[in-house]
């Protein structure tokens, strides 16, 4: 069976992004949060309970109004680290 795809902006600890995944009809390829705690919350949740292991890499730990960086990537960022963006993992 296809599986409809999507990306998980302001994701916060991943409550409607857990609901989807529940149905087993979605994938999402990428979440968005800047809120570090909710990140560590979705990162561990997806890792633990839906086994996916490249989840620190696929939620993303960003601002969301840096539109440009969000979409091309980023590095060495004082708050959020490194990332390829969001361009990536549709491409992926």
């Amino acid at each position: 069976m296809r599986k409809y795809k999507f990306i998980d902006l302001f994701a916060g600890c991943g409550g409607l992004e857990d609901g989807f995944m529940q149905t087993g009809d979605y994938k999402c390829i990428s979440s968005v949060e800047w809120m570090k705690p909710q990140v560590d919350t979705l990162r561990y949740r997806l890792k633990s309970k839906y086994n996916i292991l490249d989840a620190e890499e696929s939620v993303l730990h960003f601002d969301i109004q840096r539109e440009n960086e969000l979409f091309n990537g980023w590095s060495n960022d004082e708050n959020f680290g490194s990332s390829r963006g969001l361009d990536y993992y549709v491409k992926k």
